[in-house]
Order: structure tokens, then C-alpha cells, then sequence
């Protein structure tokens, strides 16, 4: 499954806190370092497994998979990426 960013995104940095703003719906989301690491790793229609395999390998936690899962479907949610097979 691949991964898609929605073109009108946009990260600001507001008060030290990163925030991935849409810009069709004006609908926000405030990521912690960790996600910032996840955000800018993906690029156009990257493979997720291949985005968790980075992570495993950088993290080496039995969580890797599930949180980047998890984050991926609330990016997912909130129209700030898509996927497709």
C-alpha cells in the first residue's frame, strides 16, 4: 500500500510545537518529534512496510510497527495523506 501526502499540506513550526496544517480544510494536527521524523520520511507513493522497515531499523522496538500504523491512520483521518494499492 503507498503512501500519498495531501499537495495542500503544510507544516509551521507554532510555539516550539510542529503542526501539519490542510489547507483544503483547514484542519490541523499537532506531531511530536518523532512524527516530524515519520512526516518527512515519506515521499510520494512510498511503500508503508517499507517506511515501518526504516523505523525498525532505526528504533529497534517491538511498538515500531503499531505506532507507525497508528500515526499513519490518524494522518490518514484527518485528509493530510492517503493511500492506495
Amino acid at each position: 500500500m503507498n503512501i500519498h501526502k495531501n499537495k495542500n499540506t503544510v507544516i509551521e513550526e507554532v510555539n516550539g510545537k510542529n503542526i501539519i496544517i490542510n489547507l483544503d480544510n483547514g484542519g490541523f494536527f499537532q506531531i511530536n518529534e518523532i512524527g516530524l521524523e515519520i512526516w518527512n520520511a515519506i515521499y510520494e507513493n512510498m511503500d508503508k512496510n517499507e517506511l515501518i522497515e526504516i523505523f525498525n531499523q532505526k528504533y529497534k522496538n517491538e511498538n515500531v510497527e503499531k505506532d507507525c500504523l497508528d500515526f499513519l491512520k490518524k494522518l490518514d483521518e484527518r485528509k493530510l495523506i492517503s493511500f492506495s494499492d
